[in-house]
């Protein structure tokens, strides 16, 4: 990712699809409309927008997905039965929700919400009952409306912790960058402490020799005074990884 593209603090722009290339069929004059038609196959990922586009507005859909979804969020969060509602009522989900008044105090805050999601879904499946025959664009309307209704809720968690998000996801990446940079650099410090020990156990096969090499090379100081191959722990540590001799376990 380059530096100057910023991070999507919180929600993802959506891939965009392209479209097969048009072609142009006709052109009436008089009207002067251009009549075009799409070259090949639709792209699958056109298909499956429009697909998605068709379940967006089926209201019915919705609703059932979005009450399934809360009921397996309350399920195991219902505690025990009060004594106001019968065994039998209690058995059947739907009469459970809506009967109960609250969960438990221990229950989590998601499947409170969850809870009035239900109670808030059963209360427009009632009214829409209640309102009789009505157009398909009151159903694709109220859809909209939830999408409304979401895109402002992530509208305002952007602004509230949009900030904090993206600031956290740059401290992941730069640290991830600086152990991959940590672990090439230790990787390349191994190769050439490997090849030095190769060197200097040149014709010699002994463990003793192996182990006293080892010592000698961690006491090895660079110009600056800093150890050239590392410390005695570390060249073990390299020489777990060497394959072209057998180190010293």
């Amino acid at each position: 990712m380059s530096k100057n593209k910023p991070i999507p603090p919180m929600y993802p722009k959506p891939d965009s699809i392209r479209l097969c290339g048009l072609q142009i069929v006709s052109v009436d004059k008089k009207t002067r409309t251009v009549h075009l038609q799409g070259e090949g196959s639709p792209p699958p990922a056109l298909l499956a927008a429009i697909e998605a586009e068709r379940r967006r507005l089926d209201l019915t859909a919705r609703l059932t997905g979005y009450a399934q979804s809360c009921l397996m969020q309350i399920m195991p969060h219902f505690g025990e039965r009060p004594k106001y509602i019968s065994a039998a009522k209690w058995r059947d989900n739907e009469q459970r929700v809506r009967l109960i008044r609250d969960l438990p105090d221990d229950a989590p805050a998601h499947a409170r919400d969850a809870l009035m999601a239900v109670k808030t879904i059963s209360r427009i499946a009632d009214a829409l009952m209640t309102a009789g025959d009505y157009p398909d664009e009151i159903d694709r309307a109220i859809c909209l409306a939830i999408d409304l209704g979401q895109l402002l809720q992530r509208n305002q968690t952007q602004i509230d912790y949009g900030e904090t998000v993206d600031a956290g996801k740059r401290n992941v990446q730069a640290r991830n960058a600086a152990n991959q940079t940590k672990r090439n650099g230790s990787k390349s410090r191994s190769e050439v402490a490997e090849s030095e020990f190769n060197r200097r156990m040149s014709g010699v096969n002994s463990d003793r020799m192996k182990t006293a090499t080892l010592k000698n090379m961690s006491k090895a100081l660079g110009t600056n005074r800093k150890l050239i191959y590392g410390s005695l722990a570390t060249l073990n540590r390299y020489a777990k990884t060497w394959k072209s001799i057998k180190p010293p376990k």
